[in-house]
């Protein structure tokens, strides 16, 4: 399919089919759903996305999904990974543990496709991959993406993403300690979130795709969420704390909903394109495991 079209034809040819493809982004994930037997553990990945004010559609093709599980460790305080979250996912990350007889590559079943990762905001996420696996401690998660990546402006503009030269379209996310929820004897799950602001970087006229994941579990991490009104507003929240950072768009309807975020307390601002004056919430306490409910907030001209 990306190997003898043109970009251009290429994304004509995916618009045709956006009633199947890019609805509503759900894919079905054809897995047995039966309890993992002796010896193994389930595991299911959900994709989720940060959101950006400056792209109307984000599509991202994802090809393969594995995971890496080290079958000498039986839980996380027997794990020997524990990488610095916030880094850059190098490749070199994930090779550096093959000649390691205790560490298994295993993929996981997976509808490979388009996504358009801006269907997933505000608490939205999809089953991107699920399996029965070797039981173990899980120390990465590889996701190997396809070329047909672009994004579309506001302005209905269309913009291929270009991956830089010296970054290939493999990526390794660490998963730690912790980022794994245990939610059931032998099932465990993670929430991987596109982060769109740091992944799409502007040159010149067009873009580069420098793929940024990061792994977080509902049981460590708060919510945040709320309704902004008028809906005309067009606004963009943002809530920072002193160690995390994040960015919501209201659907339709005004609500918002932001995961993932660190325990701390955040202020919440939203700004507006469209006139309205901004506005600022201080002193939002996110517990993890909890959600705060902000309401609803009016914005005036």
């Amino acid at each position: 399919m990306k190997k003898k079209l043109s970009f251009a034809i290429l994304l004509l040819a995916l618009f045709a089919f956006t009633s199947v493809f890019f609805n509503s982004c759900k894919k079905d994930v054809s897995v047995s759903t039966n309890a993992p037997g002796s010896g193994q553990q389930h595991v299911s990945l959900y994709l989720t996305d940060s959101p950006s004010d400056y792209f109307a559609k984000v599509f991202i093709e994802i090809d393969s999904v594995s995971v890496l599980v080290d079958t000498c460790a039986r839980d996380s305080s027997k794990s020997r990974s524990g990488e610095d979250h916030d880094r850059d996912h190098h490749n070199s990350w994930g090779a550096r543990y093959a000649g390691d007889s205790c560490n298994i590559w295993e993929t996981l079943a997976f509808q490979p496709g388009v996504y358009n990762l801006l269907a997933l905001r505000n608490g939205l996420d999809t089953v991107l991959a699920q399996s029965n696996i070797n039981a173990g401690v899980i120390k990465y998660i590889k996701l190997s993406l396809g070329d047909s990546n672009y994004v579309v402006l506001r302005d209905s503009t269309i913009k291929p993403l270009q991956f830089r030269g010296w970054f290939d379209s493999t990526i390794y996310i660490p998963v730690g300690d912790g980022f794994m929820d245990h939610y059931e004897s032998g099932r465990s799950r993670c929430w991987l979130d596109f982060d769109i602001g740091r992944s799409i970087i502007p040159f010149g006229r067009g873009f580069w795709l420098h793929p940024y994941f990061r792994c977080f579990i509902q049981t460590n991490t708060g919510s945040i969420k709320g309704e902004v009104l008028p809906t005309d507003a067009h606004a963009v929240i943002t809530v920072t704390s002193s160690s995390d950072t994040a960015t919501a768009i209201p659907s339709d309807e005004g609500e918002f909903m932001i995961r993932g975020l660190q325990a701390g307390n955040y202020i919440l601002k939203i700004t507006s394109s469209n006139g309205y004056a901004d506005s600022t919430i201080n002193n939002v306490n996110v517990v993890a495991g909890k959600t705060v409910n902000i309401g609803v907030i009016k914005l005036h001209p």
